[in-house]
């Protein structure tokens, strides 16, 4: 019998968002996700916003993830796909 074969998932420069569905405040983000970056985990921030011109955007804000969401994302990082 044929031994399955994993495809290990290289999460190198890419990353997520997700839309924020419980903001705790008017300032909360309107999307929060993480990026992996030259092997290192960040936390993203978004906010959509409006330029003066009237187009919708979304600024973007990259911090470093807490013990516990980094423990997250390595858990997560580990699950083949």
């Amino acid at each position: 019998m044929a031994e399955k074969v994993v495809k290990q998932y290289d999460d190198e420069k890419r990353g997520v968002l997700f839309r924020n569905e419980n903001p705790r405040s008017e300032k909360s983000p309107s999307y929060t996700g993480h990026i992996k970056i030259d092997g290192r985990w960040w936390r993203l921030a978004g906010w959509t916003q409006k330029s003066g011109a009237g187009d919708t955007y979304l600024s973007l804000s990259a911090s470093v993830p807490t013990d516990e969401q980094l423990a997250k994302l390595e858990e997560k990082s580990t699950i083949p796909f």
